[in-house]
């Protein structure tokens, strides 16, 4: 009986575990992402120090003073546990404030130096 207790209580971690990583998503500014984003905006002759850098609901908004617009990004995170008993991380990234499409990082640099370039809306 203690056994069983015992199993059932580490399941019970696993699955609160699996729960938080999945649904806990502040997004923090990496130091390869800022440094990509700041060398892109250098490209377009943009000063990095000008451009606000707002998290809002979860999400990193790139704000470039003089438009209108933002370009939005989010990088979730999550932590499986595999057929083996392994835990397996996860990392994908969306483009606006949708959860529709997932992509790795180098697409979110192609997106946002397409945003540079053309004023486009992300």
């Amino acid at each position: 009986m203690h056994q069983e207790a015992e199993m059932g209580s580490w399941i019970d971690v696993l699955a609160l575990r699996i729960l938080v990583s999945e649904t806990c998503t502040a997004m923090r500014f990496l130091p390869h992402e800022h440094a990509a984003i700041t060398t892109a905006l250098r490209r377009h002759d943009i000063d990095p120090v000008l451009v606000l850098f707002v998290k809002r609901r979860g999400r990193l908004h790139v704000e470039v003073p003089g438009r209108g617009d933002a370009f939005v990004f989010f990088r979730g995170k999550s932590t499986r546990l595999d057929e083996h008993g392994r835990w397996q991380d996860s990392v994908r990234y969306f483009i606006g404030m949708g959860r529709t499409a997932p992509c790795v990082w180098e697409q979110v640099l192609t997106e946002f130096e397409k945003w540079l370039t053309i004023g486009g809306r992300a």
